[in-house]
């Protein structure tokens, strides 16, 4: 089922299969992560400031469609694997920073991390995009 909208906390939490207050807490806990790595890197590539060429324009408009339709693949993501796929290629964090976030085992994060390229590189092939 996809909204046209951002869902609620109570959404992604029955779509996940969790209670809300887990949710929350795993939320807490990515942010208070964040904050004591550093990790700040959210993905934005940043406003078109200066282009020399109407070419480097085009370059830089269908990156960020690129980017933006990724994002929104992985928002139809589980939580969990969204907060995988954020912290190994937004945050730049290692796989077991990631797993002491989650309270899990590293060889878990890495299963998950197998498990969450497999259903973006699904979901973006739906939209009709290759690699």
């Amino acid at each position: 089922e996809k909204l046209l909208r951002e869902p609620s906390e109570e959404e992604v939490a029955e779509r996940a299969g969790i209670p809300l207050k887990k949710l929350r807490e795993l939320n807490v806990h990515l942010t208070e992560f964040r904050a004591q790595t550093g990790a700040t890197n959210y993905g934005y590539i940043g406003p078109i400031e200066h282009v020399d060429s109407s070419e480097q324009a085009l370059d830089i408009m269908l990156r960020q469609e690129a980017y933006d339709l990724v994002r929104a693949a992985i928002r139809q993501l589980h939580p969990k694997l969204q907060i995988v796929i954020q912290g190994c290629y937004y945050d730049d964090l290692t796989l077991k920073q990631i797993s002491q976030t989650l309270n899990v085992d590293a060889s878990r994060i890495s299963q998950l991390h197998k498990q969450a390229k497999l259903e973006l590189k699904k979901i973006l092939q739906g939209l009709g995009l290759r690699h």
